[in-house]
């Protein structure tokens, strides 16, 4: 309904599944055909290649927007990390440990899944909201456990709504 509101980021499995229509892709990505790029790749038949390139020009790996950089995996923040590292965004995984220096804005990450109770981390060094995980784990069933999660950026609001076995 809005989509000069409405922005991708890129995903390990979205990467994947692009970088598989590409030269050596399949050989590149044979490690994720098990985990979903099957499924994907024969539901979309023939016109996986077009979907593809239309997914890549959609999708940003990282977005700011006000106090929060939006990242799928993890934000390459690091002061040594002086150039782009798209591995840091798709597969990294935020951890107090590993970002106890981190004092850059809130990230909100996918790629960890997390019940709601466990969404907020919290940088012990200077105990400021550092990242928000916002992966409910729905892509492991239905069930109460299960949820997809969203926040709304201008209201910090979390909303979840729990995994189903189909939509109609």
């Amino acid at each position: 309904r809005n989509p000069d509101k409405t922005h991708i980021v890129m995903g390990n499995h979205d990467f994947s599944f692009i970088d598989w229509f590409k030269p050596g892709g399949e050989d590149r990505n044979s490690f994720m055909w098990n985990q979903g790029l099957s499924d994907t790749v024969n539901q979309l038949g023939n016109k996986g290649s077009e979907y593809a390139t239309r997914l890549e020009k959609a999708t940003d790996f990282v977005i700011h927007a006000g106090p929060y950089v939006c990242c799928h995996a993890d934000y390459n923040w690091a002061p040594h990390e002086k150039r782009f590292n798209p591995g840091t965004h798709l597969w990294a995984r935020i951890n107090a440990e590993t970002h106890k220096k981190y004092d850059g804005p809130i990230m909100l990450s996918g790629h960890t899944p997390m019940p709601l109770d466990r969404m907020d981390l919290i940088n012990p060094r200077t105990g400021k909201l550092m990242a928000k995980f916002l992966d409910g784990g729905c892509v492991f069933g239905p069930g109460p456990q299960y949820t997809l999660r969203a926040m709304c950026l201008e209201t910090g609001e979390v909303f979840e709504h729990e995994t189903i076995d189909y939509i109609k």
